[in-house]
């Protein structure tokens, strides 16, 4: 189930609802955890994500010349590093999304510097066509641990990573070191 008026851990968000159950026209600012009641069934949510682009972010935490990854332990790509990073949820900033994940995934609390590059290949994720967009974020604060998604983190330097890496972790930390250099001509899409 996937909540209604709430986020499910993907980072969808369902409809906001009046009282009387029709669909709020009001926009809401407050957060609150969703009741069992309001979520989606399964199988709405899985149509979407089948049917449908998913905007996600990944957060390149970086230190000194080393990137924070974080070892898989649910699929898709079990045992694979990652980068920390998520989908988009509704009325939610890009910049306050990675900021999210980024202490959801590491625990750590982050300022999101600013943005790498956007990665739309259909086939980076097995499980759904994502359109990522990368930030480069600095440590700020909190305390390294890992998530239910992985437990196993570490920092790699970003000359060395390991063999294993899924999505498009390669290509973001290609463009980091990029614009690091000075040339950004990566157009999105174009790789």
């Amino acid at each position: 189930m996937v909540p209604i008026g709430g986020t499910h851990a993907s980072g969808i968000e369902g409809p906001k609802l009046n009282p009387d159950g029709s669909p709020s026209t009001r926009p809401s600012r407050a957060r609150r955890e969703p009741r069992r009641a309001d979520w989606l069934p399964t199988e709405v949510y899985q149509t979407i994500v089948q049917h449908s682009p998913m905007v996600a972010v990944d957060c390149l935490v970086v230190q000194e010349n080393e990137v924070l990854l974080i070892k898989r332990s649910i699929p898709p790509l079990v045992g694979y590093w990652h980068l920390p990073g998520g989908l988009l949820r509704r009325n939610e900033r890009l910049k306050d999304c990675a900021a999210r994940k980024a202490k959801e995934e590491t625990g750590l609390d982050v300022t999101v510097d600013r943005m790498i590059g956007v990665y739309d290949d259909p086939n980076n994720n097995p499980a759904r066509h994502d359109v990522m967009i990368s930030f480069l974020c600095s440590k700020r604060g909190g305390r390294l641990r890992g998530s239910w998604q992985g437990r196993e983190l570490s920092y790699f330097p970003i000359h060395a990573l390991p063999r294993r890496v899924g999505f498009a972790v390669r290509e973001e930390i290609r463009d980091l070191i990029q614009l690091r250099s000075g040339f950004t001509s990566t157009l999105v899409g174009q790789r």
